[in-house]
């Protein structure tokens, strides 16, 4: 049963669940992926949305912006979590390792918000 009002776009919305409880879901767009090391990875074309999801395989710092590099002082995001975050279309995203290599995984909605 959607609970988005009618203000919400269909590429985004909260929906209830077999159990009732609330997820997101959206539409999904284009995917980009980046390795990153000790040095930050970034992808390499703006997201193009105001919503992404975001999944790095190592724990990681992140940062979303027009230009970024991830440092130690960005955002930590805990290995394989789904994150969602609203943006600008402009931004990218880079990731930094906590302490082992991995890829981050940026997916755009379809629609933005």
């Amino acid at each position: 049963m959607p609970l988005a009002t009618s203000n919400t776009p269909a590429a985004a919305a909260s929906q209830a669940g077999p159990d009732g409880g609330i997820f997101q879901a959206f539409k999904p767009g284009t995917h980009q992926s980046v390795a990153y090391t000790g040095t930050a990875g970034t992808i390499s074309n703006a997201v193009g949305t105001s919503l992404i999801r975001v999944i790095c395989t190592s724990d990681a710092y992140i940062k979303v912006a027009s230009a970024p590099t991830a440092t130690t002082s960005d955002m930590l995001v805990i290995a394989n979590t789904t994150e969602y975050f609203v943006c600008n279309a402009d931004d990218k995203v880079s990731a930094i390792q906590v302490s082992a290599n991995g890829t981050l995984h940026v997916t755009a909605a379809a629609v933005a918000l």
